[in-house]
């Protein structure tokens, strides 16, 4: 679609044509139906076809797995628009829909109609729904449109003749090869499809009991999708840069309701990243749409990866929306794919049922003679102790969020494959996906997915109002109570622990205590802070202590060690009233003499990176040169902060943040952040120091 359009005359044509200088609004559904006192029936069924997913298995293992052929049988399109219109005069003559198999109905379900008279028609079916649905009466309202300036509905079409008394046979099928259709629109149905079905499992597994249709409403908001075949919609956001440098991805955007699924890269799709096909990933992307509805959606956004510990509100966001893409996948699958439902199913692999995230890159296809299918996998089965390795490059044999609950408890909260591991395993009974399941624990008393949202929504979920800062402790605290607290300890506690995603609740003083710890000396120190732990005015029972870790080169410039390097703590200036300086006295318990740092970020903040790009940044905020260098800096999310070197770095030092009460809006949250300060140096493992807070009010402590 790069291809340059040439002329025999006029101008050239480019990204800047007419028609991408404004935007168009999307064509009016068609809702009204038509009456006829003679009239004939219209009957036919539309469908698309997909390219399925092939299980790569060695020694009856799933390895991986790839996209390959197009599925030999076409999928129903269920719920979508249907319009019909005269042919010559392009006259609209009727509105209808199509049942959850796809077959053509009127408005209300009952038989298409058209007028008796003889001629010739033209019948579109949009990748469009606006359909309530049956048990929790929210409304599925989606499209899938072209691009952000023209807003065109995908559609497929055909054209028929009435002889007044029936109709010729009707085609309407979406492609999923380009050499049968270039635009490749079973691609487009396949983004509309997973939407129906991811409604269809809130619909159905809502309606156990305990959430009220009024709750659900939050998910009637008008959705829009953007694809196009061989477009990566990165360039949406970068129109100004090289589009061979830009990252290709999916996203989603709050500000729009509306999620960008790539279809390739500079036209290409047989080798590049593509997500049409991606089950996982357009679900992944719609996971964020229902939070960002449904509940809270404050993630600070940005490159991610199932590889180190990173920011606590990035990962639960990318968590959850990995877990709802995993159950409606795991859920729906005789929906999605039923060839891969067969070959999970059926295999000798002890693989029962979909446990994926799941990601393509190229595909490859007998008949197109094409083998360029690869991606990386992660079985969602296997235990966070040993949870399989990437298949590809970079990353390639690097562990999937490794965990290690006894040395390292609590990182799985910043962990975003661990939170997602997690999530499955106790919602999910582990004879459904797996025949043995090995070393991995799966709770003995599911949760049921209503436990689930209410833990999450914003109806006294961690999405209320009155909760800031969204973690996986918080989400986990909140399902303890909605489960109480026995059946968490009986069945639910070990999944937590097992991909070191112990509570803060949970644990006891002790000498291998995720809460607190005992140093040589005996003496108790807390050294546990979930992030948006708040703090109050009051004396501390027991001090703080910080574990400084050196940092995690797998993401260079952004690598600070979220779980042991940094602690965070909401600051509320409505109980703190007056607050105006904070001063933390730190102490070096043993190992490393490290610096360390505070923060004030405003909330919705970015994590404030400890290297900046040696030299100016991309469009995008990718480095050019791919080299970061130590910095000290403080990025436009930053209030206040003390980032200067510490004059000594002796037993003790302090440091302070003074003249906050003109920076603190008391109708705001903030978050305190105490960091290490680790770029390129090299810690002890037993590196500890202890910290006392103190303010113009008096001594702050963890509530």
């Amino acid at each position: 679609m790069f291809a340059a359009f040439t002329q025999s005359c006029g101008p050239r044509l480019s990204s800047e044509a007419q028609e991408f200088l404004s935007t168009s609004v999307e064509v009016p559904e068609c809702t009204t139906p038509f009456t006829y006192t003679d009239s004939i029936n219209v009957s036919a069924q539309a469908v698309f076809f997909k390219r399925t997913t092939e299980p790569v298995i060695v020694d009856n293992k799933i390895k991986n797995m790839i996209l390959s052929d197009p599925i030999a049988d076409a999928l129903p399109i269920p719920y979508a628009e249907v319009a019909i219109y005269t042919e010559g005069t392009k006259q609209l003559v009727q509105c209808g829909r199509t049942d959850f198999s796809g077959n053509l109905t009127s408005v209300s379900g009952t038989t298409l109609t058209i007028p008796d008279t003889p001629q010739s028609y033209i019948i579109r079916v949009y990748a469009r729904a606006n359909k309530v649905m049956p048990n929790k009466n929210f409304v599925a309202n989606a499209s899938v449109k072209e691009d952000p300036y023209t807003n065109k509905v995908y559609y497929i079409e055909d054209t028929f003749t009435s002889d007044g008394v029936a109709t010729t046979p009707i085609e309407l099928i979406a492609y999923a090869r380009q050499t049968e259709d270039e635009a490749i629109k079973g691609g487009a149905f396949n983004i509309y499809n997973n939407f129906i079905q991811a409604y269809t499992y809130l619909d159905e597994k809502l309606n156990v009991g305990g959430i009220s249709n009024a709750e659900l409403t939050c998910l009637s908001t008008k959705f829009s999708m953007y694809w196009k075949a061989g477009f990566n919609p990165v360039q949406y956001e970068y129109p100004g840069s090289d589009p061979q440098t830009l990252d290709n991805t999916s996203f989603y955007k709050s500000d729009t309701d509306s999620f960008f699924i790539t279809g390739g890269q500079l036209g290409d799709i047989s080798l590049s990243n593509t997500d049409h096909f991606d089950d996982f990933a357009s679900i992944h992307e719609m996971g964020h749409f229902i939070e960002d509805q449904c509940g809270r959606f404050d993630t600070p956004g940005g490159t991610h990866s199932i590889i180190v510990r990173m920011d606590g509100r990035l990962v639960w966001h990318e968590a959850w929306a990995n877990y709802l893409a995993a159950v409606v996948t795991n859920t729906r699958q005789n929906f999605i794919n039923p060839e891969l439902a067969t070959k999970l199913s059926t295999g000798t692999t002890g693989d029962l049922s979909w446990s994926f995230l799941f990601n393509s890159i190229g595909f490859s296809d007998s008949v197109q003679n094409v083998g360029n299918g690869t991606g990386f996998m992660m079985d969602l089965k296997k235990p966070g102790t040993a949870p399989g390795e990437w298949q590809i490059a970079p990353y390639f044999g690097v562990a999937f969020d490794q965990v290690n609950p006894t040395l390292y408890p609590g990182e799985g909260h910043f962990r975003e494959g661990a939170i997602t591991r997690a999530l499955f395993k106790m919602s999910t009974p582990s004879a459904s996906v797996c025949s043995s399941c090995g070393s991995a624990v799966f709770a003995s008393s599911t949760v049921t997915f209503d436990s689930m949202w209410q833990s999450f929504d914003a109806q006294g979920g961690m999405g209320d109002a009155t909760n800031h800062f969204s973690s996986s402790n918080q989400f986990l605290e909140n399902l303890k109570t909605l489960i109480t607290p026995a059946t968490w300890s009986a069945s639910v506690k070990g999944v937590a622990d097992a991909e070191a995603l112990q509570l803060f609740s949970d644990n006891n003083i002790g000498s291998t205590g995720l809460k607190y710890t005992q140093d040589v000396s005996g003496t108790t120190h807390l050294n546990w802070v979930p992030v948006g732990h708040k703090l109050v005015q009051a004396a501390c029972s027991k001090p703080t202590v910080i574990l400084p870790r050196s940092d995690d080169p797998g993401f260079t410039g952004v690598n600070s060690d979220q779980r042991y390097s940094n602690h965070f703590y909401m600051l509320d200036p409505s109980t703190l009233v007056g607050l105006n300086s904070i001063s933390v006295t730190f102490e070096r318990l043993s190992g490393t003499s490290t610096d360390h740092d505070l923060i004030i970020y405003e909330e919705g903040y970015r994590f404030n990176g400890d290297y900046s790009c040696d030299t100016t940044e991309n469009e995008d905020g990718s480095c050019p040169t791919n080299n970061y260098v130590p910095s000290r800096t403080t990025n436009a999310w930053v209030i206040a902060s003390n980032r200067a070197a510490a004059s000594t770095l002796n037993t003790s030092y302090a440091k302070t943040i003074s003249n906050l009460a003109i920076k603190l809006d008391p109708t705001k949250k903030y978050m305190l952040n105490i960091r290490a300060f680790t770029p390129s140096k090299s810690l002890s493992n037993a590196t500890a120091y202890k910290y006392s807070m103190s303010s113009n009010l008096g001594t702050l402590c963890p509530q």
